[in-house]
Formats: C-alpha cells, structure tokens, sequence
C-alpha cells in the first residue's frame, strides 16, 4: 500500500510458521479518497518488484511456507506481476 498518514507501518515480521505478502496495490488517489475499487488499479513496475526481493529472502528464512497474493486484480495487473514476481523468485533462487 501507499506510504499515507494514518495507514499502519510497514513491517517484515513473521509471527507464524506460514507467512504471506498480500500486494495491494499503491494507487495513492484511490487510498486517500476511499475508492476501494480504485485501491485494486495498479500494476507494479519491475523496479518495484526487485525491490521487494531481499525482503522475501528475509521473510522465507522465517517461515516455514510463504506465500505471496495480488490483490491489484484490476485490469489483470494481479496475474501479470505474480507472473513478473514468480520469474523473480526463480532468478534469487527462492521457491
């Protein structure tokens, strides 16, 4: 989500075996207006998947399973960056 004031920090803590990262997108307009529709319509560049990498390695050696969601369905942006972040996953050897 976007960085606004009043939305929760950011945090990579594993507080269970079976961890997940839920991707929902970082359309700012939509969060700070309340369109929950709107919240969903971004796709996420490949910078910013990259980004997230060394996070996942962090979080990978926690858990026991990690699993990882798009909820940025709109347009098909979810399957598009599942897709761009499984290749990622691949190429840093995390599975």
């Amino acid at each position: 989500m976007p960085r606004l004031e009043g939305l929760s920090l950011l945090f990579d803590i594993v507080t269970a075996p079976p961890a997940y990262i839920r991707f929902l997108g970082r359309n700012t307009m939509a969060w700070a207006s309340g369109d929950s529709l709107g919240k969903h319509d971004y796709h996420y560049s490949l910078d910013e998947l990259e980004s997230w990498i060394p996070r996942i390695e962090s979080i990978e050696m926690q858990a026991t399973k990690l699993r990882i969601f798009f909820d940025n369905h709109r347009r098909g942006s979810a399957i598009e960056n599942a897709l761009e972040m499984q290749k990622l996953c691949m190429k840093a050897h995390l599975y």
